[in-house]
């Protein structure tokens, strides 16, 4: 990796900027290499240009470091390694949403398409798309690491720490969330539906930011789709839309108010109308999650996951039908809503197999 490299990666940085950060990447890359207990082995490579100055001895295969994903978790996604030379590798995620890294893997993105929900049983839809550099820090692949993913190629932080420093203070702020004090560095390391029902503290917390983000972007998404297949793009500009909102507050110390605003935020080209119909469901599965959150641990994490299963299968596609009825208001959408609580659909929540 050479300056230039960082010069591309992160657009809007002064050149002080650019040299302070790369000069943390290369201490960190050099404290790497001098770990000689280390599991995955670094050899130097002589003038490297494309994949940096550091290669893997072990190329080409799967090592015991782990990453997991999780909306709750997600099993048989498809996760693809992006190299900078423009090379790929592929693995698929085990049945409790862990997939392994490649031995040659440092830099460049993560890509994670499909995969099937363990707790709903529902296909996902979506896709994540991670820095490397950030998931090597943060290991858990989430609506939240995604939002924190885009702050950390959006601002002038030199270290992924900062980058949860924001994360921590802004975006519970703008979902009315408030977060307990807590070791929130392990929480995006692990599965946080699964640590919710261990216990752990501030997991339930992150769980309601979790499904609250995707919620948002599913039902967003939906609204501005003509076509089932234009959702995939729209719901990536959605969290995309979301992470703007955090970074006016960072930019402009401005008290923005994410809910009150929500579609200054998601520029969206339907009328009025719909937005309005979109933002009552919204404030629907707000009210939900918030009750969710006085809830103990796993009653909690069963209504979650429940109201994650109603939105998906149910929700999004009255999102999606709406804006062909020029009739569409916030209460006639609400009435078509078959799974109004989701409170019938937690006995088909699966908690068993985290």
């Amino acid at each position: 990796m050479k300056i230039s490299d960082f010069r591309s990666k992160h657009p809007g940085l002064s050149e002080d900027q650019l040299r302070f950060k790369f000069e943390i990447w290369k201490r960190e890359r050099s404290l790497f290499e001098s770990q000689k207990d280390r599991k995955i082995p670094f050899s130097y490579e002589e003038g490297d240009n494309d994949t940096g100055d550091y290669s893997m001895s072990t190329l080409g295969g799967f090592g015991s470091a782990a990453g997991v994903i999780s909306d709750a978790p997600l099993s048989g996604s498809t996760v693809t390694f992006l190299y900078p030379d423009g090379t790929t590798n592929q693995t698929v995620s085990d049945s409790k949403g862990r997939f392994n890294l490649p031995n040659d893997f440092s830099d460049g993105d993560i890509l994670v398409r499909g995969g099937v929900d363990i707790v709903t049983g529902l296909e996902y839809l979506g896709e994540f798309k991670i820095d490397g550099e950030f998931f090597l820090s943060y290991n858990s692949i989430t609506p939240v690491t995604q939002i924190a993913n885009n702050l950390w190629l959006n601002t002038p932080t030199v270290h992924p720490s900062q980058v949860l420093e924001l994360l921590i203070k802004f975006l519970p702020k703008a979902f009315g969330i408030n977060l307990p004090v807590t070791n929130y560095s392990r929480l995006l390391n692990d599965d946080h539906v699964r640590l919710t029902i261990e216990g752990v503290e501030g997991a339930k917390e992150l769980q309601a930011l979790n499904t609250l983000i995707e919620i948002h972007s599913d039902l967003i998404a939906n609204t501005e789709a003509n076509h089932s297949h234009e959702v995939l793009a729209n719901k990536n500009k959605a969290i995309e839309s979301i992470s703007n909102a955090i970074l006016v507050d960072l930019r402009y110390s401005v008290s923005s108010n994410y809910f009150e605003d929500i579609f200054t935020f998601h520029d969206i080209p339907v009328s009025t109308q719909y937005k309005d119909c979109c933002k009552h469901l919204l404030n629907q599965a707000t009210s939900i999650v918030t009750e969710c959150l006085a809830m103990e641990n796993k009653d909690a994490t069963l209504k979650m996951q429940a109201l994650n299963m109603a939105v998906k299968s149910d929700w999004t596609g009255k999102a999606l039908e709406m804006t062909q009825d020029k009739k569409a208001s916030p209460e006639k959408v609400w009435d078509l809503i078959q799974h109004k609580d989701a409170e019938n659909l937690v006995s088909t929540i699966t908690l068993d197999s985290l």
